[in-house]
C-alpha cells in the first residue's frame, strides 16, 4: 500500500487568488464603497441631529417667550439663530440622503424637519415646498398637516388676493388628503389638519375662509367640541348687517347657534361654555334686529 503521493503525479497547486477572495468576502474596491458609505451616513446623521438640537433649542425659547414680558428681544435673536442653524443642518442632511434615493424614510423625514423649521422661520413657501417634497418620497398625515399650515401661512403673507385664495384652496386639498390616508394609530377621526388651518385663518382675521375647513372638521369628527366652537366663532365673524325701515336687521349665517349649542351639548361644563352661552345669547338678541330711529333707540 503506497503511503506517500506517486512521484508520477502532478504536485503543484494551482490557486486563484481573486476567486478566492471574491467567494471569501467583498473585494477592497466594494469594501471601499461600504467605508463610504457609511462615511456619508454618519455625516448626514451628524447634521440631521445638529438639526434636531436646534428645533429642540427653539421649543424650549418659545416656551420661555410665553413669560418674558416686555424684554423679549434677546430670546427672539436667538430663535432666529436656531431656525437658520436648523435650516442649514437640515440642508446638509438632504444633501447627504440624496446621494443614496433607496434611503426614503429617512430622506423624507430630513425634508419634512427642513420644512418644520422653515415653517417657524416664518418661510411658507419654502416650508410647503420642502412638506411636498417630503410627500413625494412618502406620503403621510403630518406631512400634509404641515403643508397646509404653510400654505396657510403663505396665503396670509401674500400681497395678491388671487393668490391667497390659491394657496388657501391647496391648504384645504392638502387637508383632503391627509384625511383620505389611513390613520397611523386606531383612535377617534383626526380632525387636527382642518382644524389647525381654520385656527391660522381665523387668528389672522379671515373668517370667510376659515368657515369651510372648520365645517369639515366637525364632519371627520362630530364629537369635537373645540371643532364646534371654533366653527361658529367662524361664523360669527362673518355676520351682516342691512338695514330695513328704521331697523338694522342681523343677517347670521346659517348654522352659527347650532355651533353653539353643539358646543355646550359635548362639553357642558367646557373652557368655552360660558362664552358659547353668552354667544347665545347675542344671537337671540340679533334675531330682534336693532331700531334706528332715536327717539326708540335705548340710551345707555
Amino acid at each position: 500500500t503506497k503511503t506517500r503521493v506517486d512521484e508520477t503525479q502532478e504536485n503543484t497547486l494551482n490557486i486563484n487568488l481573486k476567486e478566492i477572495l471574491a467567494k471569501s468576502g467583498p473585494s477592497p474596491e466594494e469594501l471601499k464603497k461600504k467605508e463610504e458609505a457609511e462615511n456619508k451616513f454618519n455625516m448626514m446623521k451628524q447634521h440631521f441631529d445638529a438639526g434636531i438640537a436646534a428645533l429642540n433649542d427653539s421649543a424650549t425659547l418659545r416656551q420661555q417667550l410665553k413669560t418674558a414680558g416686555a424684554d423679549q428681544g434677546g430670546i427672539k435673536d436667538k430663535l432666529t439663530t436656531d431656525y437658520q442653524t436648523a435650516i442649514t443642518e437640515f440642508q446638509q442632511a438632504e444633501q447627504g440622503a440624496a446621494a443614496n434615493p433607496k434611503d426614503v424614510k429617512n430622506h423624507a423625514l430630513i425634508w419634512g424637519n427642513l420644512g418644520q423649521a422653515y415653517e417657524f422661520a416664518g418661510k411658507y413657501d419654502d416650508a410647503a415646498n420642502a412638506f411636498q417634497k417630503a410627500i413625494d418620497l412618502q406620503p403621510q398625515p403630518p406631512f400634509y398637516e404641515h403643508m397646509a399650515t404653510s400654505l396657510a401661512g403663505a396665503a396670509v403673507a401674500s400681497t395678491d388676493p388671487k393668490d391667497a385664495d390659491a394657496k388657501i384652496a391647496a391648504a384645504s386639498a392638502a387637508c383632503d388628503k391627509s384625511a383620505a390616508l389611513p390613520a397611523a394609530t386606531p383612535g377617534p377621526p383626526n380632525d387636527r389638519c382642518y382644524k389647525n388651518l381654520g385656527i391660522i385663518l381665523t387668528n389672522k382675521g379671515r373668517m370667510k375662509d376659515a368657515v369651510a375647513p372648520l365645517q369639515k372638521a366637525t364632519q371627520v369628527d362630530p364629537k369635537d367640541p373645540d371643532a364646534w366652537f371654533l366653527l361658529g366663532g367662524a361664523l360669527s365673524g362673518t355676520i351682516d348687517t342691512k338695514t330695513e325701515g328704521d331697523k338694522m336687521v342681523y343677517i347670521v349665517p346659517p348654522g352659527t347657534a347650532d355651533a353653539y349649542k353643539k358646543y355646550l351639548e359635548l362639553a357642558p361644563a367646557g373652557p368655552h361654555a360660558a362664552d358659547s352661552k353668552a354667544m347665545l345669547d347675542a344671537l337671540a338678541q340679533y334675531s330682534q334686529g336693532e331700531d334706528l330711529s332715536v327717539s326708540k333707540r335705548k340710551k345707555h
